[in-house]
């Protein structure tokens, strides 16, 4: 969807509608996700959120700036809020993914970001493969199984940090 390929700088420049609709579907929906959670969790006295953001945040990519912003703002709600909610006995980490060719986010985004870089969208795997230290994007199940890893007690010492999972993207 165009919401995660908006620039600020486009011929047409991001309508206030648009931006607030980013802001919407990536900070809103977490924090009501979240307070939905936390309300289960409180009264049990354990529990570990999750949240996603993006190595959008640590790399900037061209097209991008509202998607990045919301999930900038993820890292900062994570660490506030496992500081208002640790001492119940709650954790809240962040995973930051590095792009993944399997996620329709990356084919609804890439189009743009390729044709802004100066490349054609068959280029971008390739062009992002060469950009990470191991060579390959990382895949769906290593994003799964390190946000399974922040769930359990293998973790019971990690709050408000920040899990990169990028294949080396942003090293």
């Amino acid at each position: 969807t165009e919401i995660y390929t908006l620039s600020l700088h486009d011929a047409l420049p991001i309508s206030v509608e648009e931006w607030d609709m980013v802001m919407r579907t990536n900070l809103r929906s977490t924090f009501l996700c979240s307070r939905a959670a936390l309300r289960q969790m409180l009264p049990q006295g354990r529990g570990s959120i999750v949240l996603v953001a993006s190595a959008g945040v640590l790399r900037g990519f061209p097209l991008a700036a509202p998607y990045a912003a919301t999930k900038s703002a993820l890292l900062g709600y994570a660490r506030t809020l496992a500081a208002e909610v640790g001492p119940e006995g709650i954790r809240i980490n962040v995973l930051t993914p590095g792009a993944n060719p399997e996620t329709a986010i990356f084919h609804s985004a890439m189009p743009g970001i390729a044709r802004e870089m100066g490349y054609s969208e068959d280029q971008m795997v390739p062009l992002l493969e060469g950009m990470s230290a191991l060579r390959r994007p990382c895949t769906a199940a290593e994003l799964a199984r390190a946000a399974a890893f922040l769930l359990t007690d293998d973790a019971s010492a990690m709050t408000g940090q920040n899990l990169v999972v990028d294949a080396g993207l942003t090293t």
